[in-house]
């Protein structure tokens, strides 16, 4: 009997956590090429497994061996390029950083008063109106590609049900004039550890701000204020400290948004700060 050779297929695994939107595109981009590359593919939800397996937001691994494929990551052909790499042996270009504009630069295109504001906390009968408004073309993160965006949206409804249901609180959503305009999402420091987002304080202290967005054309009203100070109001009782991972130069919670509301640089991480304020 002849020796016969197995070929055995290569795998793609991807470990992630599925707070973000941006996260889909990376999904199903990569189940798409494992098809095309005849490849094995597996998706590890991370929020499911009983503790961390890794300190990372999203990691994406072939054969066992990590690739530089980041949440929001949306070039399908970037990114097949590198699983292709990987698989031949080939080193791999990072992803190009992204340089943001300076957050007192950025303005929204046009403004609408408000007439009346309304505060509710994230549940069950509400997720949805959260859902959209992270997918929203507005989304103060990035507008995220039509293609993308049911699987965004039932990846968003299952994280914040699992987040409800595991911790009762995980932020606030405000109405105005009845119209869902903005929102707060924050998780215990246990949860932002194991996402890659340690905290400055003591985890089990601390909790830690992973959204805050408000529709463009509402900015300069005092939503976003609000909604923080509702969000330590509601954490009173529960925790000592409340952290956010903020941006030195950027949209991306800002961090001369913070310093002005009270907290205070923890630590230098690049070019993010940790800022922290005792609740």
């Amino acid at each position: 009997m002849k020796n016969e050779k197995i070929h055995v297929r290569k795998m793609i695994e991807v470990f992630y956590y599925p707070q973000c939107p941006w996260v889909a595109p990376v999904l199903l981009n990569l189940r798409e090429i494992t098809k095309e590359l005849n490849l094995t593919y597996s998706e590890i939800n991370l929020f499911q497994c009983p503790s961390p397996i890794c300190q990372r937001f999203l990691i994406v691994k072939v054969d066992g061996k990590k690739v530089p494929i980041e949440v929001g990551t949306s070039d399908k052909e970037y990114t097949k390029s590198v699983v292709a790499a990987s698989i031949e042996g080939k080193s791999t270009l990072k992803p190009e950083i992204v340089e943001y504009e300076n957050s007192a630069e950025i303005q929204p295109n046009s403004t609408e008063e408000i007439d009346t504001l309304e505060f509710v906390t994230i549940q069950s009968p509400n997720i949805l109106d959260v859902v959209s408004l992270c997918i929203s073309e507005d989304f103060i993160y990035g507008s995220l590609p039509k293609k993308y965006t049911d699987k965004a949206k039932e990846m968003r409804e299952q994280w914040l049900e699992s987040l409800i249901d595991r911790f009762g609180f995980t932020g606030i959503i405000a109405y105005g004039d009845r119209k869902a305009v903005g929102f707060i999402e924050a998780v215990p420091g246990r949860l932002s550890e194991g996402m890659g987002m340690s905290s400055f304080n003591p985890p089990e202290k601390t909790w830690v701000i992973l959204c805050l967005s408000i529709t463009k054309k509402y900015w300069g009203q005092g939503i976003a204020s609000m909604l923080l100070e509702k969000t330590m109001e509601n954490l009173k009782g529960k925790t000592q400290w409340i952290e956010v991972w903020a941006s030195k130069k950027g949209y991306w919670h800002p961090s001369d948004f913070y310093r002005r509301r009270g907290f205070s640089i923890s630590k230098d991480v690049g070019n993010i700060w940790i800022m922290s304020r005792m609740i």
